[in-house]
């Protein structure tokens, strides 16, 4: 549905050429994190990206200590993130990264043993014979 919007954008500023251009046409999109980016080229034959927040985000409620609460706002206060939100963003995304990865390297793991399990079982077979 996004995607629809983005295809009716008309015109665009073009920052090389410093002037609003036409749309020639919609290239695609691209989503990084949080923000998809739409892809355009223009009359002028520059390629013209915008940016938007991903609107699929949905509130949720956490209970933590207070002690975490003020170490991630220190970090905040720091400047190392935008937002309590921010953070907390990075942190479950980062961690969602992390499970995933671990999932992966077990899989890997299990196919190697049961692969070198079947090549050992027909080694022995071949023995045999």
């Amino acid at each position: 549905m996004e995607t629809v919007q983005a295809l009716e954008v008309k015109e665009l500023y073009c920052y090389k050429c410093h002037k609003t251009r036409k749309v020639k046409e919609f290239l695609g999109e691209q989503i990084k994190g949080v923000i998809r980016y739409w892809i355009y080229r223009l009359e002028c034959g520059h390629i013209r990206t915008t940016r938007r927040n991903i609107p699929a985000m949905k509130l949720i409620t956490i209970h933590l200590p207070p002690a975490l609460i003020e170490n991630i706002k220190l970090l905040v206060a720091m400047g190392r993130y935008a937002s309590v939100a921010h953070f907390v963003r990075y942190a479950v995304r980062h961690l969602l990264w992390e499970e995933f990865r671990g999932i992966e390297k077990e899989k890997e793991l299990i196919d190697y043993f049961v692969r070198r399990k079947i090549i050992n079982k027909e080694a022995l077979k071949d023995d045999q014979n």
